[in-house]
Parts: structure tokens; C-alpha cells; sequence
């Protein structure tokens, strides 16, 4: 039987999906065992990962997987001014999060935000995006965002 109370990797699913729906970069704000390892699965010279951590905790678990397709950085700031397909906003703390929204909305066609129970974050997403689509078949759920028409 499957716990659908897994914390850390709820998302799964939608990200999964989204990778095989997307070709181009991804930016990661929050990195973690379980998107993190699974992003640099798609890291390649045609499809850059950048993944921006602002816990060193988090940022020391991680930084093994760094490589030429592979990127990381301590803040947003510190990216390049570029064009994404995908971003996942899984940060904290909660402002943070707003502000990686923010930025994603700028640079990218779809974002999903992990961990979406927190009204503050669906209320600004509501703002910057046209579309949303919520995965509730596990907890906590994640959201899908975009100024694109989203397909069920």
C-alpha cells in the first residue's frame, strides 16, 4: 500500500510528468534528496539545471551532483537572465517562496509549487498565472502553474 502522507516527495508524480512534457532548462528553488537527484537525471548539454538553495544544510547534501549542465547557487539573484520551461518552487521560508515565484513567472512557461497547502502562496500565484492545476493524490499537494492552457 502506498502512504500518501510521504512528505518529501508528493510531488514526484507531477514533476515526473512535466520533465517528459518539457525540453527546455530548469531552475529548482529548494533543492532536496528526492527532486534534486531526480532534475540532474535530466541535466544534459542541451537541458541545463539550475538549482538555487539558500540553506547550506541543504546546499552541502546536494552540491555532489554539480556539473557543466548542473548548476547551483546560494540565491535567485545569482541566476542567469534566461528563459526556462520548468521551474519547481519547494524553498523556504514562506516569502522566500513568494519571491521564487515571482521570478518564475518572468522566466518560465510552467511551475510547479510543492507543498501548496500554504494560502499565501496560492493567493500569489493567482496573481502572476492564468492557469493552476492542483495534484491532491498525495500530500501535501503540489500545484501546477502557467499562462499557458493547461491539458487534464
Amino acid at each position: 500500500m502506498i502512504n500518501k502522507n510521504y512528505l518529501f516527495a508528493s510531488h514526484y508524480p507531477l514533476l515526473t510528468e512535466m520533465l517528459l512534457k518539457t525540453d527546455g532548462d530548469i531552475i529548482e528553488f529548494g533543492t532536496g534528496l528526492w527532486s534534486t537527484v531526480l532534475l540532474h537525471i535530466f541535466a544534459s548539454p542541451e537541458r541545463k539545471v539550475y538549482s538555487v538553495e539558500n540553506d547550506d544544510f541543504w546546499l552541502d547534501k546536494v552540491l555532489y551532483l554539480k556539473n557543466d549542465y548542473h548548476l547551483f547557487f546560494h540565491n535567485s539573484n545569482e541566476l542567469p537572465d534566461k528563459q526556462c520551461s520548468l521551474a519547481l518552487v519547494d524553498a523556504s521560508p514562506q516569502d522566500l517562496r513568494m519571491e521564487h515565484l515571482r521570478w518564475a513567472a518572468l522566466h518560465c512557461e510552467y511551475v510547479l509549487l510543492h507543498d501548496a497547502g500554504h494560502p499565501p502562496n496560492i493567493e500569489e500565484g493567482d496573481k502572476l498565472f492564468k492557469y493552476k492545476k492542483f495534484y491532491k493524490e498525495f500530500e501535501p499537494w503540489t500545484v501546477l502553474f502557467s499562462n499557458k492552457q493547461l491539458n487534464n
